[in-house]
């Protein structure tokens, strides 16, 4: 039968009473109904939008509701109708436990007996290439991000959210009024969407678009609304602080062109009024505005289920040649308000000055971007775009390379320039003076270098090594500093501590006490000799300090069930008994700022125990506790016709007055 031509209710396989739209778990016969505790679920959907698109279908409608219960990996109960299910509440009947639910709305041919399996419902994806949106309405899904306890949990309320977001659009030609709108449509839109979870794929294939009526309302000042299926793509610019980089030219070189394909925008077509400004228009011809949907309008293309977001276009244009003042593509931004970008670039030399002929020097020019006159991300490095040139024909510049050439007058200054295709323009001075002749010194010292140079008690190595810095100055001002690891290329070297707890070998290799628990500090010392001499070479010593260690312990119990056993003669039908012992273990390790340094230790810890319980749900042990001495006692009796077989059996003490978890003993028992 037609599920959606014949109004019914579909309920798992189950033998419960009902009350209103009910489903109960299959619970295998063994306890029945009786036992089952009552778990009511409330259905609810957020209020209405009015707002229409190509799709006619009102958002809230609902033809369609499945709600499937899991215990564990296995479908254990679900609810079918084929209705508005809003008027109804669900009741189940359960055992005690957790649960997991999940509901799926508008979906025509979904069979829960179809999804027995937790990871078959987790695979589920919902094919929306040609679906029938109007007939069957948005499909819908909804899922806890917890279990459900019962019975902690009487009462759910399941909010549906539809696989669809939701895009209001409209268009500001308050810049361009001789602009005429002919179509606007989405294109590559989700195929098919993972219903639980955040995972899809995407087909190249139209979506949404505007209707006659639609483009009207846009050229009139109106908006309208476009239902797009979500679609994750992710960050795929990360970096970019450009609007106008968020391209398909730039996404191709970043993702490549299968990938850019996946990523849903929305095209517009426009062209200039021929009849606009009495018949002098400022422009003629066709234009296409294309933008990628995302949470941003600089580097993300996801599109979110269940959301509402706002776009406004405001086309503008410079001349018929250029789409924009700097020659870059028409696009627009996903925001309600337009945002204005400024830039402003800066020109670094390498050298404020120079000193001699052919003395060479580098130019960077740097991008910031100020987004409504805030800045807005770090300073880009754009040096490959732009020319560089100079107003003293003696700074000669090769690209971003320049030198001072010899002819030039003894003092001067001159202006380094560049500029982009685009016109933006940049400069910095630079002089030079030479006739007096640098002054250039060099310093050395020497000195051990720890790795790493704080530790804390307990934590284990560290390396030694010898450091030879040298630094290099130009007329008393430091040019640079440079550093080299000599350990290997000493002739004699010795590694020396002062502290007893502290111990290194002569190649650098040195570490603390495992059992140190207490902060403390050392000099770290080295003797060296220069390579082919016995003269002594001065090393300046370090200190290596660490903290007080945090020594914690952590303890863990669990019921040791040991079985005697003996067999009754006879025919392997008859009753085998048992007699069930066991005792209490505790498990404790040794943890030094968070690593575990000893244990784990085992004892038996029963003697120091009170208020112990002992319990078990299987009906063919019988719990009977009674202390055999102080360290152990009888926990009772086990009598089965089966020959093999287990049951868990559970415990509650106190130690020192307080409750402890117990780990359950499982009883094992194999008469075969």
């Amino acid at each position: 039968m037609n599920r959606l031509l014949h109004t019914m209710v579909r309920m798992a396989a189950g033998i419960c009473a009902a009350t209103l739209l009910l489903s109960c778990i299959k619970d295998g016969g063994r306890n029945g109904c009786q036992e089952c505790l009552t778990e009511t679920i409330e259905f609810k959907v957020a209020s209405p939008l009015t707002s229409k698109s190509s799709f006619i279908c009102s958002e809230d409608l609902i033809t369609s509701f499945n709600l499937l219960v899991y215990s564990g990996d296995y479908l254990v109960s679900y609810a079918s109708t084929d209705k508005d299910p809003r008027d109804n509440v669900f009741v189940f009947r359960l055992p005690e436990g957790q649960y997991d639910c999940y509901a799926v709305a508008n979906v025509n041919g979904f069979d829960p007996e179809d999804y027995t399996l937790k990871d078959s419902i987790l695979d589920y994806y919902i094919d929306t290439d040609g679906y029938d949106f109007d007939r069957y309405g948005f499909p819908m899904t909804w899922t806890l991000d917890r279990y459900i306890d019962i019975p902690r949990d009487r009462t759910i309320t399941i909010d549906l959210e539809r696989i669809v977001s939701r895009w209001e659009f409209s268009v500001d030609l308050s810049e361009l009024p001789e602009l005429v709108i002919n179509s606007v449509q989405m294109s590559n839109v989700a195929a098919y969407v993972k219903a639980f979870g955040k995972e899809n794929h995407v087909a190249s294939s139209d979506g949404d678009f505007a209707t006659y009526t639609d483009v009207k309302n846009l050229n009139d000042g109106g908006s309208m609304v476009f239902y797009v299926p979500e679609n994750l793509q992710g960050d795929l610019l990360a970096g970019n602080t450009d609007p106008y980089e968020k391209n398909y030219e730039t996404l191709c070189d970043a993702v490549g062109s299968t990938w850019a394909d996946r990523c849903t925008y929305l095209e517009l077509t426009a062209d200039f009024d021929p009849e606009a400004n009495d018949g002098s228009p400022a422009y003629t011809g066709s234009i296409t505005y294309r933008f990628y949907l995302g949470d941003n309008d600089t580097s993300n293309f996801d599109i979110l289920r269940n959301t509402t977001n706002e776009i406004t276009l405001t086309p503008t244009l410079s001349s018929p040649e250029a789409t924009r003042p700097d020659g870059g593509p028409i696009i627009w931004k996903a925001e309600p308000d337009v945002v204005k970008y400024r830039y402003e670039y800066t020109l670094e030399l390498s050298k404020e000055i120079l000193t001699s002929d052919n003395e060479t020097f580098s130019a960077s020019v740097w991008r910031q971007v100020f987004k409504d006159g805030v800045e807005s991300g770090d300073p880009v490095d754009v040096t490959d775009s732009f020319t560089f040139g100079s107003s003293d024909p003696h700074i000669v510049m090769d690209d971003n390379e320049g030198r001072l050439e010899a002819g030039a007058e003894e003092h001067g200054t001159a202006t380094v320039t560049a500029e982009d295709p685009r016109g933006n323009l940049c400069c910095a001075e630079i002089s030079w003076d030479i006739v007096q002749e640098p002054v250039i010194t060099v310093e050395k010292r020497f000195y051990v270098q720890l790795d790493p140079e704080y530790m804390g008690a307990g934590r284990g190595s560290f390396k030694a090594r010898i450091i030879a810095e040298t630094s290099t100055y130009v007329n008393g001002v430091l040019e640079n500093t440079s550093t080299m690891d000599i350990t290997d290329a000493v002739g004699y070297r010795e590694f020396a501590s002062d502290n007893h707890e502290v111990d290194i070998d002569n190649r650098g290799n040195g570490y603390i006490d495992i059992t140190v628990e207490h902060g403390g500090s050392a000099m770290i010392y080295a003797t060296v000799t220069a390579p082919g001499s016995t003269d002594p070479v001065e090393i300046e010593p370090a200190e290596l300090i660490w903290d007080d260690a945090v020594v914690t312990f952590e303890y863990t119990y669990k019921l040791v069930v040991n079985e005697v056993t003996y067999n009754e003669a006879g025919s392997a039908t008859m009753t085998k008994r048992g007699t069930i012992n066991g005792y209490i273990m505790q498990e404790a390790r040794k943890y030094i700022n968070g690593t575990l340094v000893a244990g784990p230790y085992e004892s038996n810890i029963t003697q120091h125990l009170t208020d112990i319980e002992l319990n078990c749900l299987d009906p063919e042990v019988t719990i009977d506790f009674e202390y055999i001495n102080p360290a152990r006692f009888r926990i009772g009796r086990l009598e089965t016709s089966h020959v093999q077989g287990q049951a868990s059996i559970y415990a509650t003490a106190k130690k020192d007055g307080e409750d402890i978890p117990i780990i359950p003993g499982i009883l094992i028992w194999d008469f075969s």
